[in-house]
Formats: structure tokens, sequence, C-alpha cells
């Protein structure tokens, strides 16, 4: 114990060697204040290659909602003008008279009008809370003039630039699950005023 104790003040003892107990302690912190801060990578090209690849990402997501929410409405309202058509099942509609067919020709008439509003919403252009970036459309059209937007531009850094798309990846994908919440109502509404309205033309 007393050699130990010798060894971890330096002090050389009749077992080590002078040598040995004088080298320094590699390794070993010297004090307790040992810092375990973590720093920031440096900005490369493969952060702007996955900005890049993730812009593309959620712009498809994008369209490809707005495409399901069109066929979505077209076949709501196909159906829907399909029903008004029908002299007979419009009468018993229009007139009160409580029957099969009027019955789900009501439901089916509130489904898919309910899935209509739905599906354009999807599709009704929006912007979420938008950050502010020299990525942003609105924040670019705030400016003055292209001299002004183009002076901001050239005197941001890498990093500044980075952190602009970054924020606009994040304003996008608000964009784009709002536009999926609406195109799964107007799926859920849909889907049973498409059966109630064939079950309307089927009972008339």
């Amino acid at each position: 114990m007393k050699n130990e104790k010798n060894e971890a003040i330096g002090i050389s003892s009749p077992i080590v060697p002078p040598e040995v107990g004088e080298a320094p302690k590699i390794g070993i912190p010297t004090d307790n204040s040992v810092d375990l801060t973590k720093t920031q990578g440096k900005i490369g090209p493969d952060h702007f290659r996955f900005a890049e690849l993730q812009e593309e990402y959620i712009r498809q997501y994008v369209l490809l909602a707005d495409t399901k929410a069109g066929f979505s409405f077209g076949i709501a309202s196909v159906v829907l003008i399909a029903l008004f058509n029908d002299t007979e099942l419009r009468t018993q509609i229009t007139t009160a008279h409580w029957s099969v067919a009027s019955v789900f020709g009501y439901a089916s008439i509130l489904f898919l009008a309910v899935s209509c509003w739905f599906s354009f919403n999807v599709i009704v252009p929006r912007v979420s809370q938008v950050s502010e970036t020299l990525f942003s459309f609105v924040e670019v059209s705030k400016r003055d003039d292209a001299e002004h937007y183009v002076r901001d531009l050239t005197s941001a850094t890498s990093e500044e630039l980075l952190k602009a798309r970054a924020k606009h990846c994040y304003d996008t994908s608000l964009v784009c699950m709002q536009k999926y919440a609406c195109l799964n109502k107007a799926i859920w509404f849909g889907v049973p005023g498409l059966a109630a309205a064939l079950m309307a033309l089927l009972a008339k």
C-alpha cells in the first residue's frame, strides 16, 4: 500500500527504479476537470447532399398527396353528380320520402361532400409557420429588391446556407403532414360514402 502511494505522488521506492517513478503518467488526467464536451462536425459536401436528398424526398411525398387528393376529389364528385342525375333517387331524397334508398342517399351525399372538402384542403396551397431563412420564398419576397437578396445570399456562410436549407425542409415537412392528415380523412369519409351510394342505387 505504501509503495502504491509513493508511486501516486512520484516518490521512488526500493522496488521501483527511479526512472520509472519519474516517468510522466501518460493518459492519466492530472486533475478532475475532464472536458467531455462534444464539438460539432465541420460542414461538408455530405451535409448538402443529404439536405438535397431530403428536399427531394419531401417534395415527392407532397406531390403524391396532391395526386391522391385529386383522384379522391374527382371520384367523390363524379359519384355525387351521378346521384343527383338519377331522377328517381333525387325525387326520393328531395321529397323526404323515407326509404332505404333515400337513407343511403342522404348518407352518401354527406360522406362524399365531407370527403371532397378534405380532398380540396389537401390540394389548396398552404404555407406553414415559415422560418426566417434565405431559402423560403416568403422571406425572399420581403426583400426590397433582387440586389438586396443577392447581397444577403453572397454574404452568408456555408453553415448558414445549410441551416436555411434544413429549416426549409422542416417547414415543408409540416405542410406535408397537414396534407396527409387531410388526405386520410378524405379517404375515411370517401369509402363509406361510395358504399352508401352503391347501396342507394341498388335499393331504389
